[in-house]
């Protein structure tokens, strides 16, 4: 067994573990939106998802890692709630990402077209983003 097969035997494994333990706290998470250790732990995983698939190259995954990573960012910051779309596409995101390491198992070409779920992240990082500008705008007009 050479080196870069026991490195794609630990990232199989390591990521599958990972997509399980992020399917749960995130069905953990839709009970209960207001627990921040839950949501602590959910990031930490997607970090080092992200963190093990940019060290594989695996483009496609840490994308798409990267802007679930943003989504739980402001949803750690408070900035927006985990409301129904937000849970949408964190579930649409793990389905995809499992896809992506089956195309990797399989060493098949991942031809999806992953820019739906990327630009339904950004586009609720930005809306959180634009709305907390407002409120930081209000809240100075009021203050002044």
């Amino acid at each position: 067994m050479d080196d870069n097969s026991q490195f794609l035997d630990m990232f199989f494994e390591e990521t599958d573990e990972h997509l399980l333990k992020l399917n749960e706290l995130v069905l953990e998470f839709e009970k209960d939106a207001s627990d921040t250790q839950i949501l602590n732990d959910i990031f930490r995983s997607a970090h080092t998802l992200k963190g093990m698939a940019g060290t594989m190259g695996f483009e496609k995954m840490t994308e798409i890692t990267h802007k679930l990573e943003n989504v739980f960012t402001i949803l750690k910051e408070g900035k927006i709630i985990a409301n129904q779309e937000v849970i949408s596409i964190v579930f649409n995101s793990l389905d995809a990402l499992a896809e992506i390491v089956e195309h990797i198992r399989q060493g098949t070409e991942d031809t999806a077209d992953y820019s739906e779920i990327t630009n339904v992240c950004d586009r609720i990082v930005a809306r959180a983003n634009e709305t907390n500008a407002v409120a930081s705008v209000q809240d100075a007009d009021v203050s002044e």
